[in-house]
C-alpha cells in the first residue's frame, strides 16, 4: 500500500489546525511549515496528527490537499498560509515596523494580477478531471460538515440572478430524461405537495402569465388526449367526492 497521504495537524488547546499533504518518503515527517512545525515540535502534547487519506500518486493527494484547504479558506484558525503555493495569506504573521512600513510605501500596481494571468490560472484547472478514489474521499471529508445561515446567505446572494445558458438547459434536460424517482422519494414529494400553501399571485403577476400565455404556440388536441384527460379529471372529482362522503 502506498504511504503517500494528506494530514492534519489539530492543536488541541488554541483549536487551530494545518493540513498538508507526504510523499511518505521521511521518517516521523512533520510538514513542511516554516510557522507551524517549530510549534510542534515545541509542544508534541498539544498537536494530534490525523491522516485524512491515503493515495497512489503524489498528484491526487496534492489535489486533494487543495481541495481540503480551499474549502476551509478564510477560517481563523486555519494556519496554512498558502493553496499549494497559489494563493496566499498574512493570517498569524508579525511584521516589523521597518517592513510594514516599506509594505505602506511600495508601488501596489504591480501586486496587481494581470488579465493574462488570471485566465492562465483558471484554464490551469479546466479540464482536469478526478479520479473517483479522489471524489470518494473528498465526499467523506464533507460528510457531516454543517454550513452556517450566514454562509448559506452568501451562497444565495451569489447565486441570485443567475440564468442557465442554453447548452446547459439542453446538458440537465438530457440528464434528466429516464430518471425514475424511488417511491420513498415520490412519497415525499407528495407529503411536501399536501402540506404546501396555495401560491397567490399579485394582479401584475397574472398579467404577465396570461400574457405569455397568448404569446405561446397552441398545437390542437387529439382526440385521443381529451379522451385521456377527461377520464383523469373524471377519477379525480371521483376520489373527492369519496373523501367527502367518508369524513
Amino acid at each position: 500500500m502506498s504511504n503517500i497521504h494528506v494530514y492534519q495537524w489539530f492543536n488541541i488547546n488554541t483549536l487551530e489546525y494545518y493540513i498538508g499533504y507526504t510523499l511518505g518518503k521521511v521518517k516521523n515527517y512533520i510538514c513542511s511549515s516554516k510557522h507551524v512545525k517549530p510549534r510542534i515540535k515545541e509542544n508534541p502534547n498539544e498537536w494530534h496528527k490525523t491522516i485524512l487519506g491515503y493515495f497512489e500518486t503524489g498528484h491526487e493527494a496534492r489535489a486533494f490537499e487543495e481541495d481540503c484547504i480551499r474549502s476551509m479558506w478564510g477560517d481563523k484558525l486555519l494556519l496554512n498560509r498558502s493553496i499549494t503555493g497559489k494563493e496566499f495569506t498574512t493570517a498569524g504573521k508579525k511584521f516589523s515596523a521597518e517592513h510594514i512600513e516599506k509594505l505602506k510605501n511600495a508601488d501596489r500596481s504591480k501586486w496587481k494580477l494581470s488579465e493574462e494571468g488570471r485566465q492562465s490560472n483558471i484554464n490551469s484547472k479546466l479540464g482536469k478531471p478526478r479520479s473517483e478514489e479522489t471524489k470518494r474521499k473528498l465526499r467523506e471529508a464533507n460528510l457531516g460538515k454543517k454550513i452556517s445561515e450566514e454562509t448559506k446567505l452568501k451562497i444565495s446572494l451569489t447565486s441570485s440572478g443567475r440564468r442557465h445558458t442554453e447548452q446547459s438547459k439542453e446538458k440537465l434536460r438530457a440528464k434528466a430524461i429516464g430518471r425514475l424517482h424511488s417511491e420513498e422519494t415520490k412519497n415525499k414529494l407528495s407529503e411536501i405537495a399536501k402540506n404546501r400553501e396555495p401560491r397567490k399571485h399579485s394582479d401584475e403577476t397574472k398579467k404577465k402569465i396570461s400574457e405569455n400565455a397568448k404569446k405561446q404556440k397552441r398545437f390542437p388536441t387529439s382526440e385521443e388526449t381529451k379522451k385521456k384527460i377527461s377520464e383523469s379529471m373524471k377519477k379525480s372529482h371521483e376520489k373527492k367526492r369519496n373523501k367527502n362522503v367518508l369524513q
